[in-house]
Parts: structure tokens; C-alpha cells; sequence
């Protein structure tokens, strides 16, 4: 996807972003996927100014996020195997708890966490 930016810029904040850019030019980090990207560096000559990268912020929480998911199937999988026919039959509860506390809850974490972030650049937007 190709996205375009439309900011209301005064004269000076465009200076200061084209000397921030040939600035970059001569003195970029070495490029790395995690710590030093396109996007770093889009931010950090734009009115952000902050050398950072939402989308790797957002991959590092998946991770997480799919991390413990697996645990809790694996947790899951494994109250399954050493109860069977046993307490987890009949009262189920904890094996459930777990899993979707591990499952469920990280995905709603991220829902309000993304809609907090959004809801906060629409309010900034519009004060």
C-alpha cells in the first residue's frame, strides 16, 4: 500500500524537515529491521520527530500475544491429558480459565489498546 500524508506545514516546519532528511543522509544508522528501518526514519524527519517504528511495536506484541496463546493450548492439551476421566470431566473450570486467559484476554488487550491509541491521535486531532 502507498500512503500519503497530508500535514499543514509552515514554511519553517518544512525547512526543519528537509534539513532533518540531509541530516539522515549523511548520518543514518545502519539499517536494521527491529531498530532502524524506512519507517524510523520517515518518523523521525516528519513532524514526529521520534525515531520509531509503530509496526515493530506491534509485531513484538503479536508475538507475545501468540506466544501465550500456545501456552494456553499447551496448558490446555496437557490438564486434558492428566485428568481425563478424572476432576477436569466433571468440573472443567480451571483447565477453561487458563486457556482463556491465555487465548482470549490478550487479544481483547489489544483491541482496547489499539482503540485508546486511536481515539487519542482522533481527540489530538481535532483540539
Amino acid at each position: 500500500h502507498i500512503f500519503r500524508v497530508e500535514e499543514k506545514l509552515t514554511e519553517d516546519e518544512r525547512s526543519r524537515i528537509v534539513d532533518n532528511a540531509e541530516r539522515l543522509l549523511v548520518d543514518h544508522p545502519k539499517y536494521n529491521v527491529f531498530w532502524a528501518n524506512c519507517e524510523h526514519t520517515a518518523n523521525m524527519v516528519s513532524a514526529k520527530q521520534k525515531f520509531t517504528s509503530p509496526e515493530v511495536h506491534f509485531m513484538i506484541w503479536s508475538l507475545c500475544r501468540y506466544l501465550l496463546t500456545f501456552l494456553g493450548l499447551a496448558f490446555l492439551h496437557f490438564m486434558t491429558i492428566q485428568c481425563y476421566s478424572r476432576y477436569c470431566l466433571q468440573f472443567p473450570f480451571w483447565a477453561m480459565l487458563v486457556y482463556y486467559t491465555c487465548t482470549a484476554l490478550p487479544v481483547l488487550a489489544q483491541i482496547v489498546v489499539q482503540f485508546g491509541r486511536l481515539a487519542w491521535t482522533v481527540v489530538g486531532y481535532y483540539l
